[in-house]
């Protein structure tokens, strides 16, 4: 399991959302579920993501909902790169590979301090 210790504290980044990305992808195989983030005044808005095999629907639902209520990212910062367009650079708050024990601990935590909370 999971050890609660390894999570560090989200921040707060729910204002720099535009929206949360939730739809059928062909990518890495036909039929899974892209998540990620839509960032607000940034040159390149969407940067990185998760995608999740259609049978994980329930799990990529939860990841959704965590990132919607502002767990899912530490070191939310705005970064430059080499060619000066901005984007929005985080820190996973879940492993991928551990994503449903991850999700528990961070549902289990519940809201950090310090995180915002949507309107």
């Amino acid at each position: 399991m999971t050890q609660p210790s390894r999570i560090g504290a989200a921040v707060p980044y729910l204002h720099m959302i535009e929206r949360i990305r939730f739809e059928e992808s062909e990518w890495p195989e036909p039929d899974s579920i892209a998540i990620g983030v839509i960032w607000k005044d940034v040159d390149r808005p969407d940067v990185g993501g998760v995608a999740l095999r259609r049978t994980d629907r329930a799990l990529a639902e939860r990841l959704r909902d965590v990132i919607a209520r502002g767990d899912a990212y530490e070191n939310v910062e705005i970064r430059t790169d080499n060619d000066g367009r901005t984007y929005v650079s985080v820190a996973n708050r879940f492993s991928v590979v551990e994503l449903a024990q991850d999700l528990d601990t961070l549902d289990r935590i519940g809201p950090r301090a310090g995180a915002d909370v949507a309107a």
